[in-house]
């Protein structure tokens, strides 16, 4: 019985693989006759559930496989079509909410939560203590931004440094591996300019985040654009992974494409120095909400280097927590 089951589940596949190549010639029972003789399938042959029969009815039996086949590739392409059709509404949505997003005028202060760990151990000789390896850090700001007519100010004050109490006014970040600005208009250089120009877009998947249904975009280069740039030259605007909240069609998610950053021709020199491959890591996230505008909770950026062997090698992290928001203006408006 099982003998006779494994035969017939390999009839099928046989018989599908000749199916698939009698529905790309568009082959009729005469030519079918010919797939037949030329290819020899050894199913025809050996199989008892098949052997026998006449050449008509083997033709039936592929004619049968081509209706399963035709509605199989017709059922994805009804797909693709409903996902395209998803894809230009959600386009258009995240557009007119990047368009309020960069036309709106804010105020509001938060507290900016900065934690850094360092990993210099590739970096210094190993006879070194290892309280010199590893650098931990923590900073503390009072963030402010004021945005208006078209203008943007970031300003800071360091409250602490590693515990201990600074109160700086106009204080620059103290990070020593990246520096971040402007966190919540980035989102709007994916969907204006070059980044709306210059990049495919599509939806790669549903689920949910932090609660909410989301769908997940992707940003990528278009080839005709990455064909015209000089070997090796990235592109010089952002692109990357998009979650975008099903019902506002806000953003809530995104995953950069690090190869955009500016210094991250530095970090491939440093992977050379290392003999591996870098692996940067950097992600948005925008979870609170006023006046239908998400604005940011977290940053995080991991680089990382994977060597011959597959190992991954850490040498920093950096994780900034936005918190504690209080909004004196969130004023939106499309401006056509």
């Amino acid at each position: 019985m099982i003998i006779r089951q494994r035969k017939r589940i390999s009839y099928v596949f046989d018989l599908a693989v000749l199916t698939v190549i009698g529905s790309f010639q568009g082959v009729n029972e005469q030519g079918f006759r010919k797939l037949h003789k030329k290819y020899r399938l050894k199913l025809f042959k050996t199989n008892t559930s098949f052997v026998g029969r006449t050449m008509k009815t083997k033709f039936k039996y592929m004619m049968l496989l081509n209706v399963i086949f035709f509605f199989i590739i017709a059922g994805a392409e009804e797909k693709q079509n409903i996902d395209q059709a998803t894809l230009r509404k959600a386009l258009k949505k995240i557009r007119e909410y990047c368009t309020r997003l960069k036309n709106g005028a804010y105020h509001f202060v938060c507290i900016e939560e900065i934690s850094e760990k360092i990993d210099y151990s590739q970096d210094i000789p190993r006879d070194i203590h290892d309280q010199y390896v590893i650098s931990k850090n923590k900073y503390l700001y009072d963030y402010q931004l004021i945005k208006k007519d078209g203008l943007t100010k970031e300003s800071r004050i360091l409250l602490e440094a590693n515990g201990i109490k600074r109160n700086e006014k106009d204080a620059q970040l103290e990070t020593k591996v990246f520096r971040h600005k402007n966190v919540l208009m980035n989102t709007v250089d994916l969907f204006h300019g070059f980044g709306e120009d210059f990049n495919d877009f599509r939806i790669i998947k549903e689920e949910t985040f932090n609660g909410d249904n989301a769908i997940v975009i992707k940003a990528v280069p278009k080839d005709s654009y990455s064909r015209m740039l000089p070997a090796g030259l990235q592109p010089s605007y952002l692109c990357g992974k998009i979650w975008v909240k099903k019902n506002d069609f806000s953003i809530l998610r995104i995953e950069w494409n690090p190869k955009v950053i500016k210094d991250f021709i530095n970090i491939e020199k440093l992977a050379e120095k290392y003999g591996a491959e870098p692996r940067l890591t950097i992600i948005s996230e925008y979870k609170y909400e006023k006046n239908g505008i998400k604005f940011p909770s977290r940053f995080f950026v991991e680089e990382a280097y994977i060597d011959r062997n597959g190992k991954v090698f850490i040498r920093s992290e950096t994780d900034i927590i936005y918190k504690d928001y209080k909004f004196f203006i969130v004023e939106t408006e499309v401006k056509y």
